[in-house]
């Protein structure tokens, strides 16, 4: 499930979970609720694909074995990794819930698989990338195997796109790119690491087009730096990690996967 390779459906398919939403977009959906609405979703895919319905069996998985909340097991985790400032920015709480627009309508950023990813991005982003970096080198070094988008099997190599315990890992202009794309209801956010430029960046934008806006924002900051000659010189005076650079080619275009 954590690599979406399950097959089970996306519950964000069924249309009546959409006409329920718009009933009341202050709604907070029960993971029973949203489990119900994967129910008996034709299987169109026999690989890859994306599904929120994972995280939602995942959280319940967590529960039985703990024996407690989910929100408790969240609070613990903040805790032992010293993640003392993980919260929501308090002007954007309104009676419990996170507040975004959309066009001229303001409701609910309540959904609830980036339920934390886009209140963590918004807030405590130093945070939040420090954690994900720190955890995204102990999959490389552990040297787990990615999943690839197109055939749900192991990646062979990584001129292809591939996912792994919530990151997305790409061949770019850049280089290998690996980033995670978030979408909240009034937000869109997203967290990239690029090991060949030695940076990473998280953001967060409110009235985005969504078209297209992932490559933008990548392109936007990566390319910066890759035009920069001053950092690129000071970028090769230190040892760069030559399993990301030197051995393998940067593509020509980004080669993102449909998460749908």
């Amino acid at each position: 499930m954590i690599n979406h390779n399950s097959m089970i459906q996306n519950y964000l398919i069924n249309k009546k979970f959409w006409e329920k939403r718009s009933e009341n977009y202050a709604k907070i959906f029960y993971p029973s609720e949203l489990i119900k609405y994967s129910e008996g979703i034709k299987n169109t895919h026999s690989y890859w694909q994306y599904s929120n319905t994972n995280y939602v069996l995942l959280g319940k998985i967590i529960e039985n074995e703990s024996k407690k909340e989910l929100s408790n097991s969240y609070k613990m985790f903040f805790l032992k990794n010293k993640m003392y400032s993980t919260f929501y920015a308090s002007d954007r709480v309104v009676d419990e819930l996170v507040y975004g627009n959309v066009g001229s309508e303001r409701f609910s950023g309540i959904n609830v698989s980036w339920l934390n990813a886009g209140g963590a991005v918004f807030s405590t982003p130093k945070d939040i990338l420090h954690f994900s970096i720190k955890y995204l080198k102990t999959l490389i070094e552990k040297k787990e195997d990615w999943i690839d988008t197109k055939t749900g099997k192991s990646a062979k190599s990584t001129l292809e796109s591939a996912y792994l315990k919530g990151f997305f890992r790409m061949n770019t202009p850049y280089g290998i790119v690996y980033y995670t794309p978030g979408l909240v209801p009034g937000f869109t956010t997203g967290l990239i690491y690029s090991p060949c430029l030695a940076t990473s960046a998280a953001y967060i934008v409110n009235r985005s087009p969504l078209n297209n806006f992932h490559e933008f924002m990548i392109n936007k900051i990566l390319g910066n730096l890759y035009r920069n000659k001053e950092y690129i010189t000071a970028l090769k005076s230190k040892n760069s990690d030559k399993k990301y650079c030197d051995y393998v080619i940067p593509s020509d275009k980004f080669n993102f996967t449909n998460m749908n």
